[in-house]
């Protein structure tokens, strides 16, 4: 998706479909035409910690999923309950699409 979204608009819809058609994105890939498919970069924000760490604060983006995969199965038990208010063992793609 990160390869469609920097090509011609004109070609973005035809792209999706055919990596739909290949199994390279899910079926149910959300991609809006127009100006919406840009990422906001002004929402990107850099912020200095206490300790002088500085971290990057930024929106999602579509390629994310497997990061945010990562880093649910990276969690405790007891910290997937606090965050999630339940026992979840695994976060399907439907589950990542709405969060």
């Amino acid at each position: 998706m990160e390869l469609i979204t920097i090509a011609d608009p004109a070609f973005r819809p035809w792209l999706v479909e055919e990596a739909r058609k290949r199994h390279l994105v899910y079926a149910d890939q959300v991609y809006l035409p127009g100006q919406s498919d840009l990422y906001p970069e002004e929402l990107e924000t850099h912020r200095t910690t206490k300790t002088g760490l500085d971290i990057l604060i930024r929106p999602v983006k579509i390629s994310d999923e497997p990061l945010l995969k990562a880093f649910f199965y990276s969690l405790s038990d007891d910290s997937l309950y606090y965050r999630f208010m339940s026992t979840r063992k695994d976060i399907p793609h439907e589950r990542c699409r709405s969060l």
